[in-house]
Formats: C-alpha cells, sequence, structure tokens
C-alpha cells in the first residue's frame, strides 16, 4: 500500500514515502500541512510514527483545524484507517470509543504544553539600541 496524492489542480499524482509519510486536503490544508511539519519536526523526524502514534497526530491536526477554522472544518472528528486483514487493504472508521481515547491523549499532550510553558523561564528582553549606538 502506498500514500497517493492527486493535485486538485492539475491532477498529476505523486507518490509520498517515507520522507513525507502524510498529506492533508481540503478546506483545512492551509491550517494543517504547517501544524504537520511541526509534529513531523519534532515528533517523527526519525521516521514515520507508528500507527497508534499516527492516530494521534491525525488527532491533533484535525482538532487544531477545527478549533483554528470552525466554518470550514467541524467536529466531532473522524478519523479512517486502511487495514491489511492479509487478504485484502479495507478502509475502517475508528469507533467512538477509539475517538475517546484519542481525545484523552489530546488533553494530556496539552496539559503538557501548559505545564511546560509555565516552568520554562522566559528572557528578558534584551534593550533596542538608542539612536548612535549607545545602549539606554
Amino acid at each position: 500500500v502506498h500514500l497517493l496524492e492527486l493535485d486538485t489542480k492539475n491532477f498529476q499524482p505523486e507518490f509520498l514515502g517515507a520522507e513525507t509519510p502524510f498529506c492533508t486536503m481540503g478546506s483545512g490544508q492551509r491550517i494543517t500541512d504547517p501544524f504537520m511539519a511541526f509534529l513531523r519536526k519534532h515528533y517523527f523526524a526519525s521516521g514515520p510514527p507508528s500507527v497508534e502514534q499516527g492516530k494521534l497526530y491525525v488527532a491533533l491536526a484535525l482538532q487544531h483545524v477545527i478549533d483554528l477554522n470552525p466554518g470550514g472544518v467541524n467536529g466531532p472528528l473522524q478519523i479512517g484507517l486502511m487495514k491489511n486483514d492479509g487478504a485484502a487493504t479495507k478502509p475502517t472508521l475508528l469507533s467512538d470509543a477509539q475517538i475517546a481515547e484519542l481525545q484523552t491523549g489530546l488533553g494530556e499532550w496539552e496539559a503538557h504544553l501548559k505545564k511546560f510553558g509555565k516552568e520554562v523561564a522566559v528572557p528578558a528582553p534584551i534593550p533596542n539600541p538608542a539612536p548612535g549606538g549607545a545602549t539606554p
């Protein structure tokens, strides 16, 4: 199974691989692409995430675009997977219980970021030099 993205303007196919194991599309793409790039840089720069990690990253990105673009992308979260059962690859949607578990993970991730932000010392601003090069 390979991820294939079809450009919406000229319908040119692009196979995505390990260096870009995801793509976003639709009305939230301009919001989600930078967010996914952030997640990739900080969480899976050394290679694609596991399926479990990927589900959390997708939930993070979807919730992010829902929060920022409520008129264009609305909840509730729906996440689908392509699963290979040995004979064929079939699409499946995550259950409500699985989505609830991911939302718990989202809450824990956000709480961690809030806690981290409070614990980090913010350096004092550097004063702008006064005209003539002297510092005030």
